[in-house]
């Protein structure tokens, strides 16, 4: 048993490697594609780069590190360690700032329980609110790179802020394991396939949302449905992310990464089907919005294509009217001149002796 969780952890610890050099590699072509075009955009691309990983990435990370270490949790649920760990939880909640206001005492275990239920609650909505932008934004940027970048800058972010809620920061052993998942995370944003499942949980609720206005969209139906399902998958990823993180963080008694993991799984289901849901919602909006703004454009420019081509028919037909004019005034001007001529040759003649 345990020569299997040496080895799990060095394939976790090698996954996280992959993850790393896979950023660094995609880093490195972004720069030369920059480079190609001119040295010194390169050179700004590089900076800029390295300045947005150190911002989104690394200072949460820093951060994290820079928070309480967690509380060591007993074993045993009575006693002087249990009394102990207590009184320094009560201490913790009585510092943070969403639960001082609250009458906190190590003696009544159910003012402990209400302020972790505000806590829990807090960092439902944090992570909740982080995978709906992972699904918007995902879903919109179409390029599996980009995608990557978007997963591993929002996980990162929400393990800090999920651990800014409970004012502590999981074991390193935890946090190892936490990043590995968001390795796996990201490598799965890179090269995500839409699944069935999701695609045809999406279809029924972009029918439900779009209903009438349906026929409108049929047509791009198809791409929406691609760039929702990877959306939707890589919201899914940040999801459980950030429900293990709140597992580790709010754990009541000894952490057990099984029990961890099926909480999470449990609390995944009704969440994610709001996600999808809010999501689907905003996003068929948006796209039937737009379907709209082309449509009533195209109309538009029809309209005033008809009266274009109406008003240079009418002007053609005038311009068309005034040459007639021209040719019929010319050759009136000249059979009046030959008329004349005539006239004038038969008087002379009369004039003869």
């Amino acid at each position: 048993m345990r020569e299997l969780m040496h080895a799990l952890r060095a394939l976790a610890l090698l996954l996280l490697i992959a993850a790393i050099l896979f950023i660094i590699s995609q880093v490195a072509h972004v720069v030369s594609l920059a480079y190609a075009v001119h040295p010194l955009l390169g050179y700004f691309v590089l900076v800029a780069v390295l300045v947005a990983i150190a911002l989104l990435v690394i200072f949460p990370i820093v951060r994290l590190f820079s928070l309480s270490p967690a509380l060591s949790l007993p074993a045993e649920t009575s006693g002087p360690k249990h009394s102990a760990y207590m009184q320094s939880l009560a201490a913790r909640l009585q510092r943070n700032s969403l639960t001082r206001h609250l009458a906190i005492s190590a003696a009544d275990p159910a003012s402990i329980d209400a302020a972790l239920a505000i806590l829990d609650r807090a960092a439902t909505e944090k992570i909740v609110g982080i995978a709906k932008a992972t699904f918007l934004s995902t879903a919109l940027s179409q390029n599996g790179k980009l995608d990557a970048f978007i997963v591993l800058v929002a996980q990162a972010r929400l393990i800090w802020r999920v651990a800014c809620v409970y004012n502590q920061r999981p074991h390193p052993r935890e946090l190892l394991r936490l990043y590995t998942n968001v390795g796996a995370s990201v490598l799965a944003a890179a090269e995500f396939e839409d699944t069935e499942l999701l695609e045809t949980q999406l279809e029924s609720l972009f029918v439900e949302i779009l209903g009438q206005n349906l026929p409108m969209v049929n047509r791009v139906l198809s791409l929406v449905l691609g760039s929702a399902t990877q959306g939707a998958g890589n919201a899914l990823l940040t999801l459980r992310v950030g429900l293990i993180a709140k597992g580790y963080c709010a754990a009541r008694s000894k952490a057990d990464l099984s029990a961890i993991r099926r909480s999470a799984a449990i609390q995944t289901v009704p969440l994610f089907a709001g996600i999808l849901k809010d999501c689907v919602a905003r996003f068929g909006g948006a796209v039937l919005r737009a379907v709209k703004r082309t449509g009533v454009a195209t109309a538009k420019a029809a309209t005033q294509s008809a009266k274009a081509n109406s008003a240079r028919a009418v002007q053609d037909a005038a311009d068309a009217g005034k040459k007639l004019s021209d040719i019929v005034t010319q050759v009136g001007s000249h059979v009046a001149r030959r008329i004349g001529g005539v006239t004038q040759l038969g008087k002379d003649k009369l004039r003869l002796p």
